[in-house]
């Protein structure tokens, strides 16, 4: 149906019938579709929509009032007016017949062509008049998707700044503590290496020289993770199919360099693939892993595992290790930028790799905790969304 014209259809097995409908609704606004048959009428339906239908009842192979039980029963058809032509109006039972298969209305032969058109324009008027209310309420639920999504949006956005304020509070305060902690302590060395210097006490100012190189090296690390942690917040993501295996097996191979002389028991589970950042989506991985290694360093044998389950709409991870654990209580600082769990001087480390960790999977669309107990050890779980194909039952270990 175009923007103008209506679509009309007549159904009739007699073509000088038609032609003489044709001739009484002939008008721009209409556009008459003809059949001779059920079948031509079906095909018509199927391929159009249509404001009215005028049809005869008495037609050979499958009559008028059959042909409007079937229309009856389709969904896309089941509320087409339906005008009867009818030489047999006088039989009432026959007329209860009509009504009965969805007949609006009943007109005799030979039809009045003035009844005919004003009939046939009342219907048309009613089609447009409905269909202009559909488009409205379909504009205006579009309009509401859009303030939804709108909604939606903001949430998220209002979510970030959240999230970004932390960060911000948590780097000022690693600036304003971490930084300046190392740089005092390095200043009063300074101070008493000037000292020992001018005394003559070599191994004095040998020790203070290392002391101050340590702190040097721990500022250094601060700022580089710094560095590193505003990096993942702000690099582009690049979308991809990603195989997690692969991934891991990269990070084990990095970090097994520094723990030669260790026993470790890696137990990996089949891990499905995924859609994501692969570069992103490794430091995950080494950044578990490093943690994992770092908090099994007092066991004699450290045990890490890794797997997967499937969810609903999720592939839930997780590193698994038989570490020193920590207290459930303080499990979501676990994850702020720049806050510990243990004392520097019994584990190294800076508080970024388990925010790096929670950042990235949060712009993955997932989430991120975690479940320990002190000296039970600590499971790092995280999520990533299915893909419409895994929702479909086909995802791959």
């Amino acid at each position: 149906m175009d923007n103008t014209a209506v679509n009309i259809l007549l159904v009739d097995d007699e073509a000088r019938n038609l032609d003489a409908l044709e001739s009484i609704l002939n008008s721009p606004d209409y556009r008459l579709v003809r059949a001779q048959n059920a079948d031509e009428a079906l095909r018509a339906l199927v391929s159009d929509t249509f404001a009215v239908l005028v049809l005869d009842v008495r037609m050979p192979d499958m009559s008028g009032l059959e042909l409007a039980q079937l229309i009856k029963q389709r969904k896309k058809t089941q509320h087409l007016p339906i005008i009867f032509l009818t030489a047999y109006y006088q039989e009432d039972d026959h007329v209860m017949q009509g009504y009965g298969a969805g007949a609006v209305d009943y007109l005799s032969k030979p039809v009045n062509p003035a009844i005919l058109r004003s009939k046939v324009g009342v219907f048309v008027d009613l089609f447009r008049k409905t269909h202009a209310l559909e488009s409205e309420i379909e504009v205006r639920r579009a309009g509401e998707q859009r303030i939804r999504d709108l909604n939606d949006q903001l949430a998220l956005r209002v979510s970030e700044l959240g999230a970004a304020n932390a960060e911000l509070e948590a780097f000022s305060y690693s600036v304003s503590h971490d930084l300046r902690a190392p740089l005092r302590h390095a200043t009063s060395l300074v101070r008493m290496l000037t000292t020992a210097l001018e005394e003559h006490r070599e191994v004095e100012a040998n020790e203070y020289i290392g002391l101050i190189e340590a702190s040097m090296t721990r500022m250094g690390r601060l700022i580089e993770d710094m560095l590193a942690f505003s990096r993942v917040s702000k690099a582009e993501m690049k979308h991809a199919p990603v195989k997690l295996r692969p991934l891991l097996d990269e990070a084990i191979l990095t970090l097994k360099a520094g723990n030669e002389a260790r026993q470790i028991e890696w137990h990996i589970e089949p891990l499905p693939e995924v859609r994501g950042d692969p570069a992103m989506l490794r430091q995950v991985w080494a950044n578990l892993l490093d943690n994992a290694l770092k908090f099994t360093r007092p066991r004699s044998c450290a045990r890490i595992g890794v797997g997967a389950r499937s969810e609903p709409a999720e592939h839930v991870l997780f590193v698994r290790d038989n570490g020193v654990g920590f207290d459930q209580r303080f499990a979501d600082k676990l994850f702020g930028a720049f806050q510990r769990l243990h004392d520097h001087s019994d584990f190294e480390g800076t508080g970024v790799g388990l925010a790096s960790v929670r950042r990235i999977i949060a712009r993955h669309g997932g989430r991120a905790w975690a479940e320990s107990a002190p000296d039970q050890g600590t499971t790092v779980y995280f999520s990533l969304p299915k893909q419409p194909a895994d929702l479909a039952g086909t995802s791959k270990s």
